[in-house]
């Protein structure tokens, strides 16, 4: 941003696919190298436009209106109807799937543990904790292995595994780390992103994905990054 902000020119533009990705902020950046003259300053910005917690988190906006009528002249906006002509309409399908009865009383258990453990906890500060035993039940329904419990049938990988030999180009989110490592293990691909990594393969992997006949890939997180997987006919 600094080396950015020092380069001359009598013109600038900026684009972005998400000007507000993560917070009010990353506005301000992004308007004080368009146009430094038209936003506060940062500090001033900060509290101006933004109520901040205790804890220096942001909790909400404020002077919402205002900010609106300073930028609006200056950007412009072009809306997912106007740049996707040429992709076909999204389909969305939902697929309900039913745990086997082992992994159905092994999934009761986790419920019944962590119902337990909370009720002994009324009164206590435990919202990290709270957070990642409902990790734990969600990383279950996509590998029991994960969480400890092994030999179980998985019905939902058994699902993907059928779906992936019936399309040509399959991509596979999900949000645990443990989960990629597994699938990629499962389906033998070496497209394989994971989320928040500085990968310099990034890139080169999708455009490669993209480019196969056949191919599966598999992520975290990629579409935050801007990343183009236009090769794929079918998301999970």
């Amino acid at each position: 941003t600094k080396l950015a902000k020092r380069l001359e020119s009598k013109v600038r533009i900026a684009l972005s696919g998400l000007p507000l990705e993560n917070n009010l902020m990353e506005f301000q950046s992004i308007m004080s190298w368009v146009r430094p003259e038209i936003v506060p300053p940062y500090h001033r910005f900060k509290y101006r436009y933004i109520n901040w917690g205790w804890d220096g988190k942001i909790i909400g906006y404020k002077n919402l209106h205002e900010l609106h009528q300073l930028t609006s002249p200056f950007i412009l906006r072009r809306t997912k109807e106007q740049v996707l002509k040429d992709l076909p309409p999204k389909i969305i399908v939902e697929y309900p799937l039913e745990l086997d009865p082992k992994s159905q009383k092994a999934y009761d258990a986790i419920v019944d543990d962590f119902t337990e453990w909370l009720r002994a906890q009324i009164g206590k500060y435990i919202a990290n904790s709270v957070l990642e035993k409902l990790i734990r039940l969600r990383q279950f329904v996509e590998f029991p292995e994960i969480v400890g419990f092994n030999n179980l049938p998985n019905v939902k990988l058994d699902w993907l595994l059928s779906l992936s030999e019936s399309v040509n180009k399959l991509v596979v989110f999900t949000y645990f780390r443990d989960s990629v490592s597994l699938l990629q293990q499962v389906f033998n691909t070496e497209y394989t992103i994971l989320g928040g990594d500085d990968s310099k393969q990034r890139v080169s992997l999708v455009e490669k994905f993209n480019a196969e006949e056949k191919a599966v890939l598999i992520s975290t997180d990629a579409g935050r990054f801007g990343l183009n997987i236009t090769g794929a006919d079918n998301i999970v």
